[in-house]
């Protein structure tokens, strides 16, 4: 019913989902006229370079681990 981090589970046999998060950040620096701020993970972060960043997020369901 809820998502915890993998430190906060007490039994891993009634994990029925995952969700993982992934970061990237441009190769070129000064692609962008300003520092763009991002939200990752609840946070809001305001980069010192002016790279191009984005975050993709998926949940997967384990296979055979429906209650």
């Amino acid at each position: 019913d809820v998502f915890r981090n993998a430190d906060q589970v007490a039994n891993f046999t009634n994990v029925v989902a995952v969700q993982v998060h992934l970061l990237t950040r441009g190769n070129r620096v000064n692609e962008t006229m300003t520092a763009t701020p991002y939200n990752f993970l609840g946070t809001t972060t305001t980069p010192v370079d002016r790279r191009i960043r984005r975050v993709y997020a998926a949940t997967i369901q384990l296979r055979n681990r429906v209650l």
